[in-house]
């Protein structure tokens, strides 16, 4: 095979396997979100911030919406130091829910929290996001975006569940903060 012949085949594969590369980022980053919205809070950013950035003080603004609470492991903010917390609550309607912080970065005030049981039969993954923004002097917007990914009627199920909870960490957050 002469040498132009050979590197013209290696072009070709390079060329087509940058386009499956590329496809695969592509569909990587596409991610369906079941829920997304945002709170205004009328009360400086980091008010909010400093009740959601650490989830083991939760309890405290919480009040009787829950009646156990414990949360176990660190917030890491480094790879050095990762993040290992984990939250169990009992909510006042005598159900529970075990939660995984998996990710968070406080320079974009940002966490990712895993629901770890109970899951219905058939969910794959989940997921609640949370940022805090700023909007102005005195206000912030709290986002949340919750992704369930399984079967229905299993992912109604958990969705319906994990709406109703973070209407009552906000509410939460509302009555501490005084705004909303």
């Amino acid at each position: 095979m002469s040498c132009k012949k050979l590197f013209l085949g290696l072009l070709a594969c390079l060329f087509f396997a940058g386009l499956s590369v590329k496809a695969q980022m592509q569909q990587a980053m596409k991610i369906t979100l079941d829920v997304d919205t945002s709170v205004v809070f009328n009360v400086k950013l980091s008010v909010v911030w400093n009740l959601v950035k650490d989830p083991s003080q939760w309890n405290l603004f919480l009040g009787k919406s829950v009646t156990a609470f414990n949360a176990t492991g660190v917030i890491g903010e480094s790879p050095e130091n990762p993040t290992t917390m984990e939250i169990k609550m009992t909510f006042a309607d005598g159900t529970g829910r075990n939660l995984k912080v998996e990710q968070f970065t406080p320079q974009y005030r940002f966490m990712v929290i895993k629901v770890i049981n109970p899951v219905q039969q058939g969910i794959t993954d989940n997921f609640i996001g949370l940022t805090v923004d700023v909007i102005g002097e005195t206000s912030c917007k709290l986002a949340y975006r919750i992704r369930v990914d399984g079967p229905e009627p299993a992912k109604s199920e958990l969705l319906s569940q994990l709406k109703r909870e973070m209407r009552t960490i906000i509410a939460g957050i509302a009555g501490k903060t005084g705004s909303q």
